[in-house]
């Protein structure tokens, strides 16, 4: 990381691969300030998966930000020196400085997850919001539509068909319901995916558990059945004759 200085920039190696970028070799980016720079490819270094970072000198980062010097200066002790002996002399000089603090390692990391969490939170919560939407508007048009089918009950019962047999009927109606909503689903979901885990991880089958995919089918048939086949007993309810004789 020597050459990491002026207008330079050291990527990940997978990264710079999916760029087609090679050490030598200039890049454009755009700063947090909105400035768009040029900036030479000086190193390459290996990152884990989902980690990946750009590291740029920090006398160009600091004139692209807010406070215009860096908030973090993170020091690796020389051969022979202890991390004890280093921490302490960080800690005499912070304190000659104000609003200035010597932290170890941990405090980095904790920070770091923290602020990871915290994000993840805010995503998860997002997919609540979304799903419970979505789920509002799947369970009031199943009930919408069941409760305007009671009619239609009445005139099978008065026909012969029997409280079990409509229910029967509602059921298998639900279950081909849910099973269309479960295939569509996975569908649309695998065609938005797939181009993310191809160009992102090199997958074609999505990792994780299977138990959260099982999950989604008994919530959504779960959901379903219960949107259909409540109302349905509901208007079953009512006597033959009064549900014939009901306006559509």
């Amino acid at each position: 990381m020597e050459n990491l200085r002026g207008n330079s920039v050291a990527l990940a190696e997978a990264h710079a691969k999916s760029l087609g970028r090679g050490v030598g070799d200039e890049i454009t980016m755009r700063l947090g300030d909105g400035t768009q720079v040029t900036l030479k490819v000086a190193a390459l270094f290996a990152a884990k998966d989902g980690f990946e970072s750009i590291l740029l000198p920090a006398d160009l980062l600091a004139q692209h930000t807010n406070t215009g010097r860096a908030t973090r200066i993170m020091v690796k002790a020389e051969p022979g020196v202890s991390v004890a002996e280093v921490t302490s002399s960080l800690a005499t000089f912070a304190a000659t400085r104000p609003g200035a603090e010597a932290a170890d390692r941990d405090v980095l990391t904790e920070s770091y997850a923290s602020a990871f969490n915290t994000e993840v939170l805010a995503n998860y919560l997002v997919v609540v919001v979304v799903i419970g939407f979505g789920a509002l508007a799947v369970v009031n048009s199943l009930v919408t539509s069941t409760v305007r089918r009671t009619r239609e009950f009445g005139l099978q019962r008065l026909a012969g068909s029997t409280h079990k047999q409509v229910l029967r009927m509602v059921g298998m109606e639900a279950g081909v319901i849910a099973f269309a909503g479960l295939l569509l689903g996975t569908v649309g979901a695998v065609v938005g995916l797939l181009p993310f885990l191809i160009s992102r991880f090199d997958l074609v089958v999505p990792r994780g558990s299977i138990g959260v995919y099982l999950g989604i089918v008994g919530f959504v048939a779960l959901l379903t059945f219960t949107a259909t086949i409540v109302p349905t007993r509901r208007a079953l309810r009512i006597r033959a004759v009064e549900a014939a004789g009901q306006m559509q």
